[in-house]
């Protein structure tokens, strides 16, 4: 769902194209898959978890 506004932020400062800023989207997803990988320890098993 971010991915238009993302691609709509300007012009790319790194790639040719003026219309699309694919660096935002690239980037955009780098910080999610990092984000995702630390907090993926955070969830615990349902049969694991003693309460």
């Amino acid at each position: 769902m971010l991915a238009p506004a993302l691609l709509a932020l300007g012009s790319d400062p790194v790639g040719a194209s003026a219309d699309q800023n694919y660096f935002a989207l690239f980037l955009g997803g780098a910080v999610a898959a990092l984000l995702a990988t630390a907090l993926t320890p955070l969830i615990r098993h349902p049969r694991l978890v003693r309460d």
